[in-house]
């Protein structure tokens, strides 16, 4: 299961400064391609409109696990206050009880996300066939 996320980890791992400026400036191209196209073709807007999504919705999966997976290289404190609580027994047992809720949830909203992603590309062609 975690083989696609840490695939796109490791591909926008090195595109992940500056990530929110990337994704809207996707979705402005977006919107002004696809208002573009409208003008041509309702159904050529359509579709950049959704697959521009869905790519936004892919980038943002991307970004989002590079993040999960580069999270445990954490520095280390100077604060103290900080450093005993890190060395506290509940913050190590709260820690183990964390680790593995938290890929679960990370893998089943990573999943979930994708398969919204396809979707949504594939919206104007459901459309297109089911004629509505």
């Amino acid at each position: 299961m975690e083989v696609l996320p840490k695939f796109f980890a490791d591909k926008f791992r090195q595109h992940q400064r500056y990530a929110f400026f990337k994704l809207f400036a996707l979705l402005i191209i977006t919107m002004v391609c696809s208002t573009v196209a409208r003008g041509a073709s309702q159904l050529l807007g359509e579709v950049i409109f959704f697959v521009g999504c869905s790519l936004t919705l892919v980038f943002l999966l991307g970004f989002t696990a590079a993040k999960h997976y580069s999270a445990g290289e954490i520095g280390i404190s100077t604060n103290q206050v900080l450093l005993q609580i890190y060395a506290s027994n509940f913050y190590v047992k709260l820690q183990k009880i964390w680790q593995p809720v938290s890929r679960v949830l990370f893998l089943s909203f990573f999943h979930v996300f994708l398969l919204f992603a396809l979707l949504t590309a594939l919206f104007p062609f459901f459309a297109k066939v089911y004629g509505s």
